[in-house]
């Protein structure tokens, strides 16, 4: 991804490969249906975002599209009656598994497949003490098929969805108080909380120990609720606001940027040709990995207050009342 710049007039992409919106050659998509094709004049890769339903390519680059999520067609897998006890920021996905913990110090796996969810594990963490730790919030490495989870007492435990179902390690950022947002890649877990820092702590996991910390700007009350992190990027959401970190460059702040979300933003997804922000609101947003960000579409999914959401392999899932999983219609696991 190139390197954003302040520069409020001019549109740029985030990333490498451009994004094709006014060259489809198809003139209606499926909702978030990524096509993945070659650029014949630039060999480059090209990817578009497709929308829920029926959309005229034509009118597509220049209109905000507002479409109905159960206008057409009903979510793929919906599960409903288990996030009864689940916090805001706990469900996330490796491969085809979508993990969801909750305050009772469970985290629960889900298998997709063609019929539905299909629960496959169960994750408990000892307690070492008298008061029960709640897990607060849950991010994934699908590269190493590693995930953490953040508790109200300032720890972090981290597993190996191929083995063990106890944690490989174990670590409490500076702060250790209060760990209620994660966000991982291969060498780095980034944690923040609910509370007066307003900050970013970044753990180095080969290192082993704290490297960073960082203030999110904000009004007072203004705290972290969502984060992500993709390459050279990372998004941190704070009630209605989108905040870009260059990690090539010491995660430093270059940007922030205004959602039109209503509500408190509750999940953010930076993916290779969108960016993806869910609401207490009850909408997800989708918008152009561009600077500044363009809207895209919306989708309305009529469960309430989005608690959470995880975006991975073509497929979004969210939680709020329900947990619903959406795929492509031509998609099958």
């Amino acid at each position: 991804m190139t390197r954003m710049q302040a520069a409020p007039t001019t549109t740029r992409n985030m990333h490498n490969c451009h994004c094709c919106i006014s060259r489809w050659s198809e003139a209606q998509q499926t909702v978030l249906e990524v096509v993945m094709r070659c650029d014949r004049e630039t060999n480059s890769a090209v990817e578009t975002v497709g929308l829920y339903g029926e959309i005229d390519a034509d009118e597509f680059p220049c209109k905000s599209c507002v479409v109905d999520a159960r206008s057409n067609e009903e979510p793929f897998y919906e599960v409903r009656d288990y996030l009864d006890n689940v916090p805001s920021d706990c469900l996330m996905a490796i491969d085809h598994t979508v993990y969801v913990c909750s305050y009772n110090n469970i985290i629960k796996s889900w298998v997709l497949t063609n019929t539905g969810l299909v629960h496959d594990r169960t994750y408990e963490i000892e307690q070492s003490n008298r008061i029960r730790d709640s897990l607060m919030c849950v991010s994934s490495c699908p590269e190493q098929a590693l995930f953490a989870t953040g508790s109200n007492h300032g720890t972090i435990n981290v597993f190996d969805s191929r083995s063990s179902n106890k944690p490989i390690r174990q670590y409490r950022p500076s702060y250790s108080r209060y760990v209620d947002k994660l966000t991982m890649n291969t060498k780095y877990i980034l944690s923040a909380s609910e509370d007066e820092t307003v900050t970013v702590s970044v753990w180095d996991q080969r290192a082993d120990r704290i490297v960073k910390s960082i203030t999110i700007p904000g009004e007072r009350g203004e705290y972290p609720t969502c984060m992500s992190m993709r390459r050279d990027w990372v998004c941190v959401g704070n009630t209605k606001k989108l905040h870009m970190l260059d990690l090539t460059n010491d995660f430093e702040l270059v940007k922030s940027y205004s959602t039109e979300h209503t509500e408190t933003l509750t999940g953010v997804r930076l993916t290779h040709g969108c960016l993806i922000t869910s609401s207490y609101d009850g909408t997800v947003r989708i918008s152009s990995p561009t600077d500044p960000p363009k809207h895209i579409a919306t989708l309305c999914p009529k469960i309430g207050a989005i608690d959470s959401m995880d975006y991975l392999n073509d497929t979004l899932a969210i939680a709020g009342g329900s947990l619903v999983v959406w795929r492509p219609r031509n998609q099958r696991v």
